[in-house]
């Protein structure tokens, strides 16, 4: 079989899109982030992982607890802070294990007090959406 040069450059121009794209996804499962301690062995369901990180959350920084030392942790095992105070004075960090497919996030908020101690905190552990 013999291909024209228009086929033909469409069809590297097909496989370099591939190859792109399975380029994108090697990297992707290759660059994965260690995960963090506050993660680690949760449950593949969704909605029970959600309430074992809510868990794992509210046992390590309590009402009342140092912001700092919460900074410090969620920091250290890998989640990106959003330190800008919302209008509600709530503050945030997120963890992304996406992948090729999903979005996958854990998140922190909170808000603190004059002192620097945590009035709430919440988490939400779970898949955002798929392609």
């Amino acid at each position: 079989m013999q291909l024209t040069i228009p086929e033909f450059a469409g069809m590297l121009v097909l496989a370099a899109c591939l190859g792109g794209g399975g380029a994108a996804g090697l990297m992707s499962l290759v660059e994965q982030k260690a995960t963090p301690e506050l993660l680690t062995d949760l449950s593949s369901e969704y909605s029970d992982a959600d309430r074992q990180f809510a868990k794992r959350i509210a046992r390590a920084f309590p009402a009342g607890s140092s912001e700092a030392a919460l900074i410090t942790t969620l920091e250290r095992q890998g989640f990106v802070p959003d330190w800008r105070e919302t209008a509600d004075g709530e503050r945030s960090a997120v963890f992304d294990f996406s992948n090729i497919v999903c979005v996958q996030k854990a998140r922190v908020r909170w808000r603190t007090d004059a002192n620097g101690r945590i009035q709430t905190i919440q988490s939400r552990y779970g898949e955002e959406g798929c392609w």
